[in-house]
């Protein structure tokens, strides 16, 4: 098996898969079985889950998570692809398709740091290729081509990159495209769309609050370049936590609130991020898009009345952001943001302490949604000894 590298060697091999899966699509989508192999998809995933949790433990991935795309991360994908699935209907083998890609998409993000992407191979374009390998391995793929290579298709395609990136190797420079959204028919790729949706969803809501400010953890003293809509842009913690306003009213782009706000906003509409969703994924996210705005009000009101004493809220955040945010990955990370918003001015300090402390509550509404949405009954039926996660889908749904 191989290991993941950076050297020249590996990214020439991830090149080339993305090369051969976006090339591969038309044949793709000519397969798509008439009668579907897969007869019950939800049953069929939890199936595999543990096989392929258990390829991606013993390949090495388990034990480089990072805190924002680690194991909380991925128990809220789960999760909420047991609740969007049954609700959005598609052909069984794309709804397969979807929940394998939906859990499998940010598996690399440990071994290919989401934010060295700009002009470089990405997590996403990493995670297909293993996707590819695990199913291989795992005996998927020769049971079920069409899902196996739909799944492999919507883990490398979730990023959303709008323009050619331009990856240099040694002395040669090579384009990778963007993925498409389309069939060469000009069908939407729903399996695909549904992945982005499951992803989508763990980018709202009062969890995300905490999973975002978690991945600015290595910026308290430098930066990265991060991707948001439709460019990269250079984020700095201070920087990206100013709360103020542009003559237009919005929030300036590169800021925590503008970025909460357009990921909001871009599922409350029918923009280029959820333009094509329908059924229980677009319920379940406009379920919890307007938490993000409510965070935002948040944040912004205390900060223009000034208001001092949020730092009381730090050990019910950090135990927050540490048990059920990361689930247990990055207590490091966690810290060192906690002592980045200590050491902000007032009134930034106390408005952003606020505006965890209601992203926490919302939080709990968002855990009861999903024990409404699954039921007692299913919740007391899911796994409680998953290689990787152990006992995380019943630790995150936990009242």
């Amino acid at each position: 098996m191989k290991k993941i590298s950076g050297d020249d060697q590996f990214k020439l091999e991830v090149i080339q898969f993305v090369q051969e899966i976006q090339n591969d699509l038309p044949r793709l989508c000519r397969i798509k079985p008439t009668t579907p192999i897969s007869k019950n998809p939800l049953k069929e995933f939890l199936r595999w889950l543990p096989e392929i949790m258990s390829w991606y433990r013993d390949y090495g991935l388990a034990t480089n998570f990072t805190a924002a795309h680690g194991r909380g991360h991925i128990i809220r994908d789960i999760l909420n692809t047991l609740i969007m699935l049954p609700g959005t209907p598609m052909h069984p083998d794309d709804a397969l398709a979807a929940a394998i890609g939906g859990l499998a998409h940010d598996l690399a993000v440990g071994s290919v740091y989401r934010y060295a992407e700009k002009n470089n191979i990405g997590h996403a374009d990493v995670g297909g290729y293993l996707l590819k390998q695990c199913l291989s391995d795992i005996g998927f793929t020769i049971k079920n081509p069409y899902t196996a290579g739909i799944s492999i298709f919507n883990s490398s395609a979730h990023t959303f990159y709008g323009e050619t990136k331009k990856v240099s190797v040694g002395d040669k420079e090579y384009d990778l495209p963007p993925y498409q959204t389309l069939t060469p028919n000009g069908e939407v790729l729903v399996a695909s769309d549904v992945t982005n949706g499951i992803d989508q969803a763990d980018c709202l809501g009062g969890f995300f609050v905490g999973r975002h400010l978690v991945s600015t953890w290595d910026t308290v003293d430098g930066q990265h370049d991060d991707y948001d809509n439709d460019q990269f842009h250079v984020v700095k913690f201070a920087d990206h936590l100013r709360v103020v306003k542009e003559a237009d009213g919005q929030f300036p782009k590169g800021t925590a609130l503008r970025h909460f706000t357009t990921f909001a906003n871009s599922q409350l509409s029918f923009g280029r991020f959820s333009r094509y969703h329908y059924g229980d994924v677009r319920r379940v996210l406009t379920t919890y898009a307007p938490q993000l705005l409510k965070v935002t009000e948040k944040v912004y009101a205390d900060y223009l009345s000034s208001k001092t004493g949020g730092e009381d809220h730090r050990t019910t955040i950090e135990k927050w952001l540490l048990e059920k945010v990361t689930y247990h990955d990055g207590p490091n990370e966690v810290k060192i943001v906690m002592d980045g918003l200590s050491n902000l001015d007032d009134p930034i300090k106390t408005a952003w302490f606020n505006g965890l402390k209601l992203a926490q509550e919302l939080s709990i509404e968002q855990v009861r949604f999903m024990r409404q949405e699954l039921g007692e009954e299913r919740i007391a039926q899911l796994p409680k000894n998953l290689p990787v996660l152990g006992s995380g889908l019943h630790d995150i749904l936990a009242r």
